[in-house]
């Protein structure tokens, strides 16, 4: 598992900076969809690294050569590819993360909205909506 770290001034190196951070997908059972995390910056930008990730089970991993993006393709959607995505970025100084949450179409719809803590995100979400709340309102939803 990749470990998070912080900036280091003193060595002049950071992680990297990705997008998306977190990015829910609704998608049907054999449908075919792309996932992409992107590099915005990191210090040293060379010999940076890639892991994708379901669950904590790896998918595929590789090093970039000139380009600043990677993409997973999920060719034809099961029941067991429904959960969250990861993409770690990664150089010596740490990794950058960018998440997916794949559900099922209408999956929350026909729920009461839930509070939901994106960690990623530092926000709370009203999940059946998308309107993030007060962290008082989160406290006081979960």
């Amino acid at each position: 598992m990749v470990e998070h770290s912080t900036l280091d001034l003193s060595s002049g190196s950071y992680p990297p900076t990705v997008e998306p951070a977190f990015t829910e997908i609704r998608q049907g059972l054999s449908r075919t969809f792309t996932m992409s995390c992107r590099v915005l910056r990191a210090h040293p930008s060379r010999v940076l690294r890639f892991e994708w990730r379901l669950g904590s089970r790896l998918l595929t991993a590789g090093q970039f050569d000139s380009q600043d993006e990677t993409e997973y393709s999920v060719r034809s959607l099961s029941r067991e590819g429904y959960g969250e995505y990861s993409c770690d970025i990664i150089n010596e100084a740490g990794a950058g993360r960018c998440s997916f949450l794949v559900t099922p179409p209408g999956a929350l719809g026909c729920h009461a909205p839930v509070a939901v803590w994106r960690p990623l995100c530092n926000v709370c979400m009203l999940s059946s909506v998308g309107h993030p709340l007060s962290p008082r309102s989160c406290r006081a939803r979960i």
